[in-house]
Protein backbone atom coordinates (compact mmCIF):
# COMPACT_ATOMS: atom_id res chain seq x y z
CA UNK A 1 0.00 0.00 0.00
CA UNK A 2 1.37 3.22 -0.98
CA UNK A 3 0.48 6.45 1.11
CA UNK A 4 -0.50 9.80 -1.30
CA UNK A 5 1.43 12.18 -1.87
CA UNK A 6 -0.76 14.59 0.24
CA UNK A 7 0.18 12.49 3.23
CA UNK A 8 3.43 13.29 3.03
CA UNK A 9 3.34 17.00 2.85
CA UNK A 10 1.39 16.83 5.66
CA UNK A 11 3.38 14.61 7.61
CA UNK A 12 6.44 16.61 6.87
CA UNK A 13 4.58 19.59 8.70
CA UNK A 14 3.62 16.83 11.54
CA UNK A 15 7.16 15.87 12.34
CA UNK A 16 8.07 19.62 12.23
CA UNK A 17 5.80 20.24 14.88
CA UNK A 18 3.78 22.72 12.68
CA UNK A 19 0.75 20.44 13.13
CA UNK A 20 -0.93 17.68 15.10
CA UNK A 21 -2.23 14.64 14.30
CA UNK A 22 -5.35 15.52 15.01
CA UNK A 23 -4.78 18.06 12.48
CA UNK A 24 -3.75 15.57 9.78
CA UNK A 25 -6.68 13.42 10.21
CA UNK A 26 -8.36 16.61 9.55
CA UNK A 27 -6.57 17.71 6.57
CA UNK A 28 -7.02 14.01 5.37
CA UNK A 29 -10.54 14.26 5.77
CA UNK A 30 -10.87 17.27 3.82
CA UNK A 31 -8.54 16.24 0.84
CA UNK A 32 -10.87 12.93 0.23
CA UNK A 33 -13.50 15.39 -0.27
CA UNK A 34 -12.12 17.27 -3.07
CA UNK A 35 -11.19 15.81 -6.47
CA UNK A 36 -7.52 15.16 -6.52
CA UNK A 37 -8.53 12.57 -3.20
CA UNK A 38 -11.51 11.04 -4.50
CA UNK A 39 -8.49 10.69 -8.25
CA UNK A 40 -6.87 8.55 -5.32
CA UNK A 41 -6.37 4.61 -5.49
CA UNK A 42 -8.75 2.69 -3.44
CA UNK A 43 -6.33 1.97 -0.61
CA UNK A 44 -4.69 5.00 -0.29
CA UNK A 45 -7.50 6.68 1.99
CA UNK A 46 -7.09 3.88 4.12
CA UNK A 47 -3.33 3.84 4.15
CA UNK A 48 -3.01 7.60 5.32
CA UNK A 49 -5.43 7.32 7.95
CA UNK A 50 -3.59 4.47 9.48
CA UNK A 51 -0.23 5.94 8.84
CA UNK A 52 -1.52 8.66 10.68
CA UNK A 53 -3.35 6.66 13.63
CA UNK A 54 0.40 4.43 13.77
CA UNK A 55 2.50 7.62 13.99
CA UNK A 56 -0.20 9.12 16.34
CA UNK A 57 -0.38 5.89 18.83
CA UNK A 58 3.63 5.34 18.31
CA UNK A 59 4.09 8.82 19.51
CA UNK A 60 2.47 8.36 22.96
CA UNK A 61 4.88 8.53 25.68
CA UNK A 62 1.88 6.03 27.31
CA UNK A 63 1.64 3.45 25.01
CA UNK A 64 2.44 -0.02 25.31
CA UNK A 65 2.46 -2.94 23.07
CA UNK A 66 0.68 -5.34 25.14
CA UNK A 67 -1.55 -8.22 24.27
CA UNK A 68 -4.14 -7.28 25.82
CA UNK A 69 -4.88 -3.67 24.07
CA UNK A 70 -4.53 -5.36 20.11
CA UNK A 71 -7.98 -4.92 20.00
CA UNK A 72 -8.39 -1.42 21.00
CA UNK A 73 -5.55 -0.94 18.91
CA UNK A 74 -7.25 -2.64 16.07
CA UNK A 75 -10.54 -0.47 16.41
CA UNK A 76 -8.63 2.75 16.42
CA UNK A 77 -6.66 2.40 13.43
CA UNK A 78 -9.44 0.81 11.37
CA UNK A 79 -12.79 2.12 12.55
CA UNK A 80 -13.27 4.15 9.16
CA UNK A 81 -11.83 1.73 6.72
CA UNK A 82 -13.28 -1.80 7.89
CA UNK A 83 -17.24 -2.64 8.64
CA UNK A 84 -18.21 -2.00 12.19
CA UNK A 85 -18.54 -5.86 12.70
CA UNK A 86 -15.01 -6.31 12.21
CA UNK A 87 -13.07 -3.44 13.87
CA UNK A 88 -11.78 -4.61 17.31
CA UNK A 89 -12.71 -8.07 17.28
CA UNK A 90 -11.26 -11.17 16.85
CA UNK A 91 -12.20 -12.71 13.77
CA UNK A 92 -12.77 -16.08 12.51
CA UNK A 93 -12.80 -15.31 8.54
CA UNK A 94 -9.65 -15.71 6.52
CA UNK A 95 -9.43 -11.71 5.37
CA UNK A 96 -5.85 -11.56 4.20
CA UNK A 97 -5.06 -9.45 1.74
CA UNK A 98 -2.01 -9.11 -0.45
CA UNK A 99 0.56 -6.44 0.62
CA UNK A 100 2.30 -5.27 -2.70
CA UNK A 101 4.53 -3.09 -1.25
CA UNK A 102 6.73 -6.24 0.66
CA UNK A 103 5.42 -9.00 -1.37
CA UNK A 104 3.62 -10.98 1.06
CA UNK A 105 0.52 -12.08 2.17
CA UNK A 106 -0.83 -11.31 5.63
Amino acid sequence: MTPSRYLYQVARDNIDGKITHADVAKSLHKYYQTDDGRAEKPDTMETDQVSNRIAELLGNPSFTFAPTTLLSIHEYLFRDSLPDEWVGRICDKDITKAENAIKWRY
